[in-house]
């Protein structure tokens, strides 16, 4: 059986993926495991809540992923791909699997530009790959810029040092990839940018600065198209909104514990446990319990950690199937 573009991207790796999807549980889960040793939590609280608390919780995350769906949909909209937001909203559950177990969180955004190139109308890699890198913007400079300036309030007023982990994380996140959205932006710093590549690469292939400046300027002009007044403020709010989803999961979680932290604060907490999320491992294992550590008590980081990535990877992995099932082309 044959299968086309998307088919043969996801079906062929199904394997690859099943086998990190349990690698990548297991490391998740033996990390949360030396932290519950560490400050003496137990692992097993999350049995101690009453299913509804926990669907509730589980729900909240998944409300966040319908609003980055919904992103996504306008996004696409004002590319001018012609895809229908429910598929969207199916796209981006099912690329969180992939994110989930992938260093960094990084995998889920080569699930969308592949099946947004596959399945939208109208659709290539330039538009694809713009999006991408303008949702990737919007997530990185809300979050980050939150727990930069946090960090800085515990570094500068309280004196907490070990802080300046996650400010040096945030501050690396929002420089990368706000020079990354300039370079395809700005025509003097691709020039300079294509330049300085091309001064390794032109022994080899010489053909290839010209390729990339190509590229990059296709990606450019449609990036140009997203950042209309009115497609800002909707992807925006809409980033806003699902960040205050995620942040809710940590209140609720601690709200039924009983261990009752504010809004604002579960907020801040979301942001720099973000933020170490950057170190190469899946699901940010290690980064995370950090940035835990420095904000919140250690039962509800396993908590909130356990319905947040074990139990949204297993749902997640359910629309990755739909994913492949429903988009594979069958052919001769």
């Amino acid at each position: 059986m044959k299968y086309g573009l998307l088919g043969v991207y996801l079906d062929v790796n199904l394997r690859r993926y099943i086998l990190w999807f349990t690698t990548s549980l297991l490391i998740v889960t033996v990390v949360l495991f030396i932290y519950s040793i560490i400050t003496e939590a137990d692992m097993l609280l999350v049995f101690s809540l009453h299913p509804l608390a926990c669907s509730f919780i589980v729900f909240l995350y998944l409300l966040a992923l319908v609003c980055s769906g919904v992103r996504l949909y306008f996004l696409a909209k004002a590319a001018n791909i012609r895809i229908s937001i429910v598929n969207c909203i199916i796209l981006r559950f099912a690329s969180q699997a992939i994110s989930n177990i992938t260093p960094s969180f990084m995998g889920g955004e080569v699930v969308r530009i592949v099946t947004l190139r596959c399945i939208g109308e109208n659709a290539n890699i330039y538009k694809a790959l713009a999006i991408v890198l303008y949702e990737i913007l919007l997530d990185v400079t809300i979050t980050n810029t939150i727990s930069l300036i946090t960090s800085a309030y515990f570094i500068f007023i309280h004196g907490h040092l070990l802080f300046i982990i996650p400010f040096t994380a945030s501050l690396y996140l929002i420089s990368f990839w706000f020079l990354t959205f300039i370079i395809f932006l700005t025509g003097h710093i691709r020039g300079a940018f294509v330049s300085f590549i091309s001064a390794f690469t032109n022994r080899f292939k010489p053909n290839m600065s010209l390729s990339l400046e190509q590229f990059i300027r296709g990606v450019g002009s449609v990036m140009g198209t997203l950042l209309s007044v009115k497609n800002v403020v909707i992807t925006l709010f809409l980033t806003i909104l699902a960040i205050l989803f995620q942040a809710l999961t940590i209140y609720f979680s601690s709200s039924f514990l009983e261990l009752n932290i504010g809004v604002f604060y579960a907020l801040l907490a979301y942001c720099i446990m973000l933020a170490l999320g950057v170190v190469p491992t899946p699901g940010g294992a290690g980064g995370v319990e950090f940035g835990a550590y420095l904000m919140l008590r250690p039962s509800i980081v396993i908590v909130w950690r356990i319905l947040t990535y074990h139990v949204i990877t297993f749902i997640s992995m359910m629309f990755l199937i739909v994913l492949i099932v429903k988009y594979s082309l069958k052919l001769d």
